[in-house]
């Protein structure tokens, strides 16, 4: 059985077997030969440190969340969005905080069922 040296150098054009590139050779450039003098190189230049970013003025993290809503409401909520020209997140967004302050405040009432508290949604 060969030698992995001997195959190489049948391989190769010279006499020294060549030097695989490696991952450091795809981001600094191709690599120097191998009987170049590494040491002689001057050391690559440091990177200046980032400033760090001034943070932007967010008035609240958003969360994604999921409910489950009929086809029609989904429908009536996209339509409204259209006609409004406003986007659909930012229409439901301002929908539950209007509800959620109307009901907070007294102004709407859920209509509720006193024994299981299910919202009878007949009644709009």
């Amino acid at each position: 059985m060969a030698r992995k040296d001997e195959l190489a150098s049948r391989l190769g054009s010279g006499s020294q077997p060549r030097r695989r590139p490696s991952w450091q050779d795809t981001i600094s450039g191709p690599a120097a030969p191998p009987d170049a003098d590494v040491s002689s190189e001057e050391p690559a230049e440091t990177p200046k440190p980032r400033k760090p970013r001034k943070a932007k003025a967010k008035k609240a993290a958003m969360v994604r969340k999921t409910y489950i809503l009929t086809p029609d409401l989904v429908n009536r909520v996209a339509k409204t969005a259209g006609r409004e020209r406003v986007k659909i997140n930012d229409l439901v967004r301002f929908l539950l905080i209007s509800s959620l302050d109307m009901l907070d405040s007294g102004e709407l009432e859920l209509p509720t069922k006193p024994a299981m508290r299910e919202i009878n949604f007949e009644e709009f």
